[in-house]
């Protein structure tokens, strides 16, 4: 597995799935609520598909 730090820099510049943004706020599909149906918010990478 590649170091993080190069990993990091090497996913900016994806070529096959564009790049949004970094430390985007989402709901999250995994980490949901079973009684409100609502997902954590959770900070993560965007691409685009």
């Amino acid at each position: 597995m590649p170091d993080l730090k190069v990993l990091r820099a090497l996913l900016g510049d994806s070529r096959r799935h564009k790049f949004i943004g970094a430390n985007v706020a989402v709901n999250s599909a995994v980490l949901k609520d079973d009684l409100t149906g609502v997902g954590t918010t959770v900070k993560c990478w965007v691409f685009a598909k």
